[in-house]
């Protein structure tokens, strides 16, 4: 099925290709194959077979290598980093820490994050029952990590794709909403309670294809606690399109799949 109907598509997209054209057989392979194949995301169709088929040796655990894909950078020194590694399935999942000192309100311990997402076009392959069900595993150990690092009174910024949300009227459904209650309780959340509140992972982004085209939701936050007497402010930035060249032809393109935030306390 999926060398006819993806065979002009480029090795980045073949995996989405595949769920949106042969879901049926995609949800007949065994949680080994989803798991290898989606360690081998970005290779074409002959080199996923020679890795995940039924003549491939070892298979890996995680796609990209397990790398979190994250990072946390400050103008202000950072202290007493660490991370959290949860449990998680196909990709490698954590929460850094950081502790920035120096800051106009004291030391600000900073999480940053890229929880699994509610990959339903997918068969979940994992211990936890669904994909919901492993994040909110992830955000309750998350949650506990942060008391640990920051205690009740320390100022807190929590960050990242959480791969859930809130909806907001005509820009975003909501996504996995009991796992983002669950998530945002006791934190300051700007934006989605702003008038300009939108989506993050939106149909109208050039890299978003597939089944995702009319799936637009607000997936990236800013959570906050502490930092009396002062409010955050949060502003969807990096969503402008731009054009790169691909052999020679102009593609429109973005700077993520993902738009960005930035959020101003004071």
């Amino acid at each position: 099925c999926v060398e006819p109907a993806c065979s002009e598509v480029p090795p980045d997209m073949l995996v989405g290709c595949a769920t949106d054209n042969c879901g049926d057989q995609v949800n007949a392979l065994s949680p080994s194959c989803i798991t290898c194949i989606s360690q081998n995301i970005g290779k074409d169709l002959d080199e996923m077979l020679a890795a995940c088929g039924p003549d491939a040796g070892a298979r890996g655990c995680y796609a990209y290598d397990g790398s979190f894909g994250t990072d946390i950078l400050s103008r202000y020194p950072l202290a007493d980093t660490d991370a959290l590694v949860f449990e998680s399935s196909l990709n490698r999942r954590a929460v850094l820490y950081a502790k920035a000192t120096g800051t106009p309100f004291g030391d600000v311990h900073v999480f940053c994050t890229h929880l699994t997402a509610n990959l339903s076009q997918v068969p979940y392959p994992g211990d936890a029952g669904s994909w919901g069900a492993e994040q909110a595993i992830q955000i309750e150990a998350m949650r506990a990590f942060v008391d640990s690092k920051a205690g009740a009174d320390g100022n807190v910024v929590v960050m990242g794709d959480m791969n859930c949300g809130p909806g907001v009227d005509g820009k975003a459904a909501a996504e996995l909403l009991e796992n983002y209650q669950a998530l945002a309780a006791g934190f300051g959340v700007s934006f989605p309670t702003q008038a300009d509140a939108d989506c993050t992972f939106c149909g109208d982004n050039p890299l978003v294809g597939g089944v995702d085209r009319d799936h637009s939701v607000l997936l990236d936050h800013i959570l906050t606690r502490g930092f009396a007497g002062a409010s955050a402010t949060a502003t969807r930035i990096l969503d402008g399109s731009l054009t790169i060249q691909v052999d020679g032809m102009p593609v429109d393109s973005a700077y993520s799949d993902h738009y960005g935030l930035r959020a101003r306390i004071e």
